[in-house]
């Protein structure tokens, strides 16, 4: 027998899965149909992205990984990537409702709640968020409102490492944080001595400010070298790491601002790329839900949410709150002018080469 699109596709199943709670009532809500329907797409782009990040987590495992293995993590992540305009303009599809057709039919779905979509939550735990990073609120939530499988399930994948703690590994396993890299370290932090100084002089001599602005400038310039001290000192990061304001390894980030510095050397381009990747999905992440929060003003108001939580606030509060990959995204702040960044040893240069 021929195989059949339909029956490939289950569409049978798929097709006959919008079930109208508002048409149970006396009164059918016609946008309730568009409102299954985003929410079930979401579930199944959601679902495409576990399965990648599974694959991921399973390449990212391995030790040595090979580096013909980075090329299929990089094409990976950068297809997670390329869904989230289509997440994105989902949004724009709901908005075609308006508050008053959603509050229609909005009174038919307590308890339910996005905050109940298991998958979703997967997502975040793969990618690295941990159970003390949740408020209070959120693990009331999830004792109340996740079923006793989902909670299971949950707790199964947060035993297992995940692509932050994979990636850290991967990072720290790589040779630039030790040997002849430590005299290139040295030499780097007397650069940004040097650079922070000559800001400092251009401080002083700026006519636009008053003593009071310089005062403020310098006392920033101050600030911003502590800061590089605290990334090469070993007992200072570690309260960096105690108070969760880094939750990436010294070495691994030592080593990922090494890879920033010279993205240009042949052995480095793909691991920055990969970098960058990741930078990128969380942004994509943030600013979906931040756009998710202010969809939920639009359509409901300071109304508190279906399941309990305080409706916008909370989405906002959350997406703000849970970024997975500050740490990269804030080496940045420890970011030099090529004219400042030291030459690589001939020993270091011969590292970042393919032979043949």
């Amino acid at each position: 027998m021929n195989l059949h699109y339909g029956s490939y596709l289950q569409l049978d199943k798929i097709l006959q899965a919008q079930d109208l709670e508002s048409a149970k009532t006396s009164k059918v809500s016609h946008d309730e149909h568009l409102f299954i329907v985003v929410h079930q797409v979401y579930e199944l782009w959601f679902k495409q992205v576990i399965f990648e990040c599974q694959s991921i987590q399973k390449i990212l495992a391995r030790v040595p990984l090979p580096e013909s293995d980075l090329i299929t993590v990089l094409n990976r992540m950068n297809r997670c990537n390329s869904l989230w305009p289509i997440l994105m303009d989902q949004i724009k599809v709901m908005e075609t409702m308006t508050p008053m057709d959603f509050l229609d039919f909005r009174h038919l779905l307590y308890p339910a709640s996005g905050f109940q979509s298991l998958q979703f939550h997967l997502l975040k735990t793969m990618f690295g968020l941990k159970e003390e990073q949740r408020s209070s609120e959120e693990k009331a939530y999830f004792n109340s409102r996740l079923t006793v499988p989902e909670k299971e399930e949950l707790t199964k994948l947060q035993k297992q490492k995940n692509l932050k703690e994979l990636l850290d590994d991967w990072l720290c396993r790589m040779p630039f944080i030790s040997g002849p890299e430590d005299l290139y370290w040295k030499k780097y932090q007397q650069q940004v001595e040097k650079h922070l100084e000559l800001d400092r002089e251009t401080i002083k001599q700026h006519h636009y400010l008053n003593e009071d602005q310089k005062l403020q400038q310098i006392a920033l310039l101050n600030k911003q070298l502590e800061s590089f001290k605290q990334l090469f000192d070993k007992n200072a990061y570690k309260e960096l790491l105690s108070s969760q304001q880094v939750s990436f390894s010294q070495d691994a980030l030592l080593c990922a601002l090494f890879i920033l510095l010279h993205r240009q050397e042949p052995l480095l381009q793909i691991p920055f790329k990969i970098i960058q990747s990741f930078i990128e999905f969380d942004t994509s992440l943030t600013s979906w839900r931040h756009a998710h929060s202010l969809m939920a003003q639009k359509m409901l108001g300071k109304k508190i949410g279906t399941g309990g939580s305080s409706g916008s606030d909370y989405l906002l509060q959350t997406a703000l709150r849970h970024r997975l990959f500050a740490d990269f995204m804030n080496l940045s702040n420890f970011l030099l002018p090529s004219s400042f960044i030291p030459e690589l040893s001939s020993e270091i240069k011969e590292k970042m080469n393919f032979k043949y």
